[in-house]
């Protein structure tokens, strides 16, 4: 198993954030597979993780950020354009990667819902799609790919789970 470790402030860019590397019985095989503190790894706030082939894709901010499985080498990065608070993250069968974005605007302990909650697509080209952007969208959090093409998504600022389209429809 793969866990994102914030390790410090939810949306500091501190750099101490990491990724541990879990087996099925609780022992630790690697605290830190991936570790912000180590020169050539950006880890901030990490949060969501999802595998797609074999690369580890987290979550951080703003940027998702891509690891090899097999060693924890960084592969590159994906900003993610008006993104603030990158939280959840799926891998979809065609190798391509959704996320949710929880437009959240954080100033010490004051979390505040910007209202630019949005869902997007990383294709294997790396290309970033917005899916769905709206307010309505409930501040999206965990998300997981259907087998109808859709999404299933959980939000942070409503008491709901929902359907989102292929062509990003609430349902």
């Amino acid at each position: 198993y793969y866990v994102s470790n914030i390790n410090g402030g939810i949306a500091d860019k501190d750099g101490n954030g990491f990724i541990s590397r879990i087996a099925p019985d609780g022992r630790v095989l690697a605290l830190k597979w991936a570790d912000g503190a180590v020169a050539g790894t950006t880890l901030h706030a990490p949060k969501g993780l999802t595998i797609a082939g074999r690369t580890l894709y987290a979550a951080d901010i703003d940027t998702v950020h891509l690891f090899d499985l097999a060693t924890g080498t960084p592969q590159g990065s994906v900003l993610i354009p008006g993104a603030t608070f990158l939280n959840g993250l799926a891998a979809l069968p065609s190798g391509e990667v959704v996320g949710t974005e929880s437009a959240l605007r954080v100033e010490g302990t004051t979390v505040t819902p910007t209202g630019k909650d949005f869902v997007y697509r990383i294709g294997k080209d790396r290309q970033v799609a917005v899916i769905a952007q709206s307010p309505q969208l409930n501040q999206p959090n965990g998300i997981t790919a259907l087998p109808s093409g859709g999404f299933l998504v959980a939000t942070r600022g409503a008491a709901e789970v929902y359907e989102l389209s292929p062509a990003g429809e609430k349902r």
